[in-house]
């Protein structure tokens, strides 16, 4: 970058239906250079990068795992729910 241009950062947040933060989700951030940012989201679900490209493309949540302490986590159930609707 030229000298005295701020750097580029971007933040993401990431949360359930119920406004719950998915603590610990981990993501990429595609940026239309062809660059991925990845990394773990915070206990509020939140994140935040410096000095990356200046346009991001998307962004890819891993599929997270359910917890064994919690069967039938709600989120399974309601996208399990929602499969089942549209057929």
């Amino acid at each position: 970058g030229k000298a005295g241009e701020a750097p580029n950062w971007i933040e993401i947040t990431h949360h359930d239906a119920d406004s719950a933060p998915f603590v610990g989700q981990e993501y990429q951030i595609h940026f239309d250079d062809g660059s991925v940012v990845s990394g773990k989201l915070d206990d509020t679900g939140f994140a935040h990068h410096d000095s990356v490209p200046k346009q991001a493309n998307y962004v890819d949540y891993t599929p997270r795992k359910p917890d064994p302490d919690k069967p039938g986590d709600p989120i399974d159930q309601l996208i399990s729910a929602a499969q089942q609707k549209l057929g």
